[in-house]
């Protein structure tokens, strides 16, 4: 990233503006109180800035829970912009593996990154079942061909996650495990879903 990159540039443009605004300052005696009120309003304009502006440590955090992924919406919800996203894309900041899910590029690599794209290409809303999941709680010495996932039945006028074996059904808390940084269904729940579909 160059110098004057990412937050450095954002911090040099709000300096700039900053000191705009001081030469427009009256002098401290033209009215009692009149320069600390627009001294006030360009410390809130700074506050603003801090708080609205890009939060990359934010950004890595929710990466660093996902395997090193998010999503356009988690980028967006640290005010990073799909321009400032394309832009880190292209000088190879971050992968775009998949439809609105980035990588960054530094992570470490880990085992079944793929759970991560496509449950993030979920909206977050899926959970791993049948085939998938019998082979992450070693129940079955077939390794699927297929990433099988489960979504809420309000998912399917939506458009499925890409290369996802897709079922609709809905999975209350009580019938999903975790598996790293991914939902899956329970063991139960996963024979029972196997059992019916002649797995």
């Amino acid at each position: 990233m160059s110098r004057r990159s990412g937050r450095g540039a954002d911090r040099l443009d709000f300096d700039r503006k900053a000191k705009s605004h001081l030469a427009f300052l009256p002098a401290p005696d033209a009215r009692p109180g009149l320069f600390a009120e627009k001294f006030n309003d360009i410390e809130l304009l700074c506050m603003r800035k801090r708080e609205n502006g890009p939060d990359w440590d934010r950004l890595f955090e929710i990466a660093a829970a996902q395997d090193g992924y998010f999503s356009v919406d988690q980028a967006q919800s640290v005010g990073i912009s799909r321009p400032n996203l394309q832009a880190h894309l292209h000088r190879g900041h971050v992968l775009r593996p998949r439809r609105g899910v980035y990588r960054l590029v530094r992570y470490p690599v880990s085992d079944h990154e793929e759970l991560a794209e496509i449950w993030l290409q979920s909206d977050q809303e899926g959970v791993f079942s049948h085939e998938t999941a019998l082979s992450l709680y070693d129940l079955s010495d077939v390794l699927p061909a297929r990433i099988h996932i489960t979504l809420p039945t309000s998912w399917r006028r939506r458009r499925q996650p890409d290369g996802a074996v897709v079922h609709y059904a809905e999975v209350p808390p009580e019938d999903r495990d975790w598996f790293g940084a991914v939902p899956v269904t329970s063991v139960r729940r996963t024979l029972r879903a196997c059992a019916t579909g002649g797995l």
